[in-house]
């Protein structure tokens, strides 16, 4: 009930045409985001994510003046700069919440548009519980990615698949506690290196990223780096997945263990190493060749920050190359050209890759749950139904995969246009041909409606039922059309049959006079009567192949025996004659 309620008004709300969903209005309260969002989601618009704040009303800007005198008078009073808070949505909440209320196929739009406006998409979805989170195959099925190789620049080919398909390079990045660098700043700036710098990954110091995050901490998104297979713009040479897990390890710890067995390289942000977060890092199995850690150096407690650092890396026992680190001098988009180039040199050392269609297996074992049903009985149906493409020829497949879109398509088509043409009616009375045309309509759609509720059961399917009884209705359909297209040939071939027939005895007649009076007749004659009789055949049997009948095979029996008969008795007579 809830889900039906839940589903109607977002038709409602999202999906009809009227002044809310042709306008670009603000939202007024806070009841309005979710819908605001939406709408300018399915819209493509890259600023749905600015629909997390309330706009100012017209008095604001006087109260943020007097807010101001009175900051100004009290600067130590702080409980007076947490009042509108309540206001605020991050958007990450607010992305998380239209998820899980959403069914699997709004959740598959969503992520389609997401991906259509740069932006990040779902992977791992936290649950109102802690620890407990939902892989999302099945939302970013309908993602389909093209990029263009450096190997592949020559020949101006390109790569297309679907992208939890796709085997390319899945780069995670995670942060400790007491990290006061903005990760998802750095993927930004990492991400649009050398050009506008956007906002693909929603961070603290963008507008509307400021307000606390409630439900979306454990949230991992994930975003592609595809290149075009210009060397002077591409800033990866490959494919690249990165992978950003929102809050820190501590809170999050089975998403950060299924990041690291899953990942290329995984980047650990930090400022310091805490003892439970040492703990967590040296239990990490093969972190030689797949961890780096991204130290932020800062001038106040700098020393006893980097020596816990030290301590661990000596335990870890990492290469210089795999630790980097980021003075307070050296500003943002500086160190993100330092980490693009470890990156870079990554990928020609590390190899090993991961489909998120085979991450399934590490999510199980983890305790996670896949929004796709792992049923024997619908893989096996799935399995029986791929076999079947490519077997058969396009046209045989489609109607019998596609029974709705073939001949009852077709008719019901020219039977709608004939009923609003009413051209054929011939000598009925029109109200009567359209009652006629009614009645066939209506015996199509009833055949349509029996297709879902007998032919597309899972029963059928799995038996082999399913396609009997799509022929046995084809070869109904196929009948009744012939028969209809039928009836003027019949009439044709009577008519024709008739006048053959008074040929046949006109000639029968020639022939007796002729031989009662033992006129000799010239061979012009009979070689003109041939010639007449074999045009008068082929005229037939042209016109015959155009209307397409079954007739036309029939006729061709008949016809060819009366010339063969034509034919002889020509021959008999101009033998007596000589």
């Amino acid at each position: 009930g809830e889900a039906d309620t839940g589903r109607h008004d977002y038709q409602n709300k999202t999906g009809s045409i009227n002044k809310n969903s042709i306008s670009d209005g603000t939202v007024q309260s806070v009841d309005e985001i979710p819908w605001c969002f939406l709408r300018k989601l399915l819209k493509v618009n890259a600023e749905c994510r600015n629909c997390a704040q309330l706009p100012k009303k017209d008095g604001d800007d006087k109260e943020e003046e007097e807010e101001e005198e009175e900051e100004n008078n009290d600067l130590l009073d702080f409980d007076k700069y947490t009042g509108d808070e309540e206001n605020k949505v991050n958007p990450l909440d607010l992305i998380v919440a239209l998820f899980l209320c959403a069914d699997s196929f709004l959740q598959q739009e969503m992520a389609l548009k997401m991906s259509m406006c740069q932006f990040p998409v779902p992977l791992l979805m936290p649950h109102g519980n802690k620890n407990q989170c939902t892989l999302m195959l099945w939302a970013l099925r309908e993602i389909v990615k093209e990029w263009r190789p450096h190997d592949l620049s020559e020949s101006k080919g390109f790569v297309e698949d679907n992208i939890v398909q796709a085997d390319i390079p899945f780069y995670s990045f995670v942060r400790l506690k007491n990290c006061s660098l903005s990760k998802s700043q750095v993927l930004n700036h990492v991400l649009s290196l050398g050009q506008y710098n956007n906002n693909i990954f929603t961070h603290r110091d963008m507008k509307g990223g400021a307000p606390e995050r409630k439900i979306a901490n454990g949230l991992v998104e994930v975003s592609w780096y595809l290149p075009s297979g210009t060397e002077n713009i591409d800033i990866f040479p490959k494919p690249i997945a990165f992978a950003n897990l929102r809050g820190d390890i501590g809170q999050s710890l089975p998403q950060f263990s299924f990041l690291f067995q899953v990942s290329t390289a995984t980047f650990v942000f930090l400022d310091r190493v805490e003892e439970a977060e040492h703990r967590i890092l040296t239990s990490l199995q093969d972190v030689r060749s797949k961890l780096f850690l991204v130290v932020n150096r800062k001038a106040e407690n700098g020393r006893e920050d980097m020596m816990s650092v030290k301590t661990m890396l000596g335990e870890l026992d990492l290469p210089k190359a795999s630790v980097k680190i980021k003075d307070s001098r050296v500003n943002v988009a500086r160190f993100s050209e330092k980490l693009c180039t470890a990156i870079k040199k990554s990928t020609t050392v590390l190899t090993n890759t991961k489909t998120i269609e085979n991450m399934v297996d590490k999510v199980v074992d983890l305790g996670f749950s896949v929004d796709e049903s792992n049923c024997d009985d619908q893989k096996k149906a799935a399995m029986g139904i791929m076999k079947g493409i490519g077997v058969r020829s396009i046209s045989d497949y489609r109607s019998k995969q596609l029974p709705l879109q073939g001949i009852n398509w077709k008719r019901l088509s020219q039977l709608e246009m004939e009923e609003c043409r009413l051209k054929q009616a011939g000598h009925q009375e029109l109200e009567e041909y359209k009652s006629h045309l009614q009645e066939e309509k209506q015996q199509i759609k009833e055949n349509c409606v029996r297709h879902f509720s007998i032919v597309w059961s899972p029963s059928s399917i799995m038996t082999g039922e399913r396609d009997n009884h799509i022929d046995n209705d084809n070869h109904k359909v196929n009948h009744n059309i012939l028969k209809r297209s039928c009836k003027k040939e019949i009439i044709f071939c009577l008519v024709f049959f008739l006048f053959t027939i008074f040929l046949q005895l006109q000639l029968s007649f020639f022939f007796f006079f002729k031989l009662l009076y033992d006129c000799v007749y010239n061979d012009w004659c009979a070689t003109i009567m041939t010639l007449t009789m074999k045009i008068l055949l082929l005229c037939f049997k042209y016109h015959m192949k155009k209307r397409e009948g079954v007739l036309y095979y029939f006729s061709f029996i008949f016809y060819d025996y009366n010339f063969c008969s034509y034919s002889s008795l020509l021959i008999s007579f101009m033998a007596r004659c000589a």
